[in-house]
């Protein structure tokens, strides 16, 4: 893991910027790893033994996943979500309003936009014999991170305003869909999943789709290029537990899988998780074609309402649909 070093003067516009997105996120994931090592390397240290000559060495507890690194994940996905939009567009890119991160990734976009702002001008001071096209190019990039910047300080500065009115409408709340994804079978997957999962996880496994359902995405995070098979999908997390979604509408969302991570190290669920993908990406455009035909949608709410009934949700609605259906109410 190294930083790219070019020499400006020999180097086109695309091969600088190239280099200056590669260091950043080479710089990005340098700070992942120290904040791990911070988290899971402690410096062992003696202690005497009561009535003993021996000396022991302590062992902290060890941090399973450290509540910084998943805010991390957090980041870089809103991170990578901003650098793709331009213009306004980047306000769709914004976490919730809702999400407990808010002001943190916030002001981490702020700082993200602005280090590229100081290095296309670096750029732009010390490149020599630059052309017209080229500084055309350069001025175009420049404004349009000042325009991202400009965005970001409004947007943080009207929500700090709501946040201090004692008088100012509720925003509107988002509601995204469930969509249950079928086994190559014709099952539920994930409801025959949560059968395997202690009922113990149930609450923060409730947390996980209600996070989707409102759009916090509690620890989201994004598989990258390096998850062979699984890049571009996401999943939401809490302590050992996991759910893996992908967004196939504008507000719905294919739940593909519920699972539990034994550890942090924990390899052996990456197998059966790409197999999972696969099967889904097979049936994704016939998902897609469903999602206006009004028998699946309520087969998918039947499915939903049992999913929130084993999790303990109660309200009007599960309660209605698992009464039509003639399914079991659970505590």
């Amino acid at each position: 893991m190294g930083f790219i070093i070019i020499d400006e003067n020999k180097s086109t516009k695309e091969e600088l910027l190239e280099a200056i997105n590669f260091n950043n996120e080479i710089a990005v994931r340098l700070g992942q790893e120290i904040t791990k090592l911070k988290h899971t390397s402690v410096l062992k240290r003696p202690v005497r033994i009561p009535n003993s000559n021996k000396v022991a060495t302590s062992q902290p507890p060890v941090l399973e996943e450290p509540i910084q690194e998943m805010l991390e994940d957090e980041m870089l996905y809103y991170i990578e979500n901003v650098r793709e939009k331009k213009g306004q567009e980047i306000v769709n890119a914004f976490p919730s309003t809702e999400n407990n991160h808010y002001f943190k990734i916030m002001l981490r976009l702020k700082l993200e936009t602005i280090r590229a702002i100081r290095e296309i001008k670096k750029l732009m001071t010390l490149t020599k014999n630059i052309s017209k096209e080229e500084l055309i190019y350069y001025k175009d990039e420049l404004e349009l991170e000042i325009r991202k910047l400009n965005i970001i300080n409004d947007t943080l500065v009207a929500k700090k305003n709501a946040s201090i009115e004692t008088e100012v409408k509720e925003e509107k709340q988002i509601k995204n869909d469930l969509l249950l994804v079928p086994t190559m079978f014709g099952n539920c997957r994930v409801l025959e999943e949560l059968d395997k999962i202690p009922r113990d996880y149930y609450e923060g496994i409730k947390e996980l789709f209600l996070s989707i359902e409102n759009g916090t995405f509690k620890n989201i995070k994004r598989f990258n290029a390096s998850n062979d098979g699984l890049a571009g999908f996401c999943e939401v997390k809490d302590f050992k537990i996991r759910v893996v979604y992908d967004r196939i509408s504008s507000t719905t969302y294919s739940i593909i899988t519920v699972f539990m991570k034994k550890s942090d190290n924990d390899k052996s669920y990456l197998a059966p998780l790409k197999r999972k993908i696969a099967e889904y990406k097979k049936i994704r455009p016939i998902l897609e074609k469903k999602l206006s035909d009004d028998s699946f949608r309520k087969e998918n709410d039947f499915n939903v309402a049992e999913l929130w009934n084993k999790l303990g949700r109660k309200n009007k609605k599960v309660k209605g649909a698992i009464k039509e259906k003639g399914r079991k109410e659970y505590d």
